[in-house]
């Protein structure tokens, strides 16, 4: 009787914590909710220029993949 209690309790403990856990990482989440700061929006100046710099390099790493796979197609050159 006494070791089912104490294993009763022991699975209340775990599933508390584990409902602590939880709670926590939802507040977590929830705190960056709810804010006018944007990724895909920038503001400032420098946020601007760091923006137009990723698309300038995700247009190149695209060119540079795609390149790479239409050249897989074409045939080697030949050997001197």
């Amino acid at each position: 009787m006494g070791s089912q209690l104490g294993t009763r309790l022991a699975m209340a403990g775990r599933s508390g914590v584990a409902r602590g856990v939880l709670l926590a990482g939802l507040v977590v989440v929830l705190a960056g909710c709810g804010s006018s700061q944007s990724t895909l929006a920038p503001h400032s100046g420098p946020a601007h220029d760091i923006d137009r710099l990723w698309w300038v390099m995700f247009a190149g790493w695209c060119t540079t993949v795609g390149a790479g796979a239409l050249e897989q197609g074409a045939p080697a050159l030949p050997a001197d």
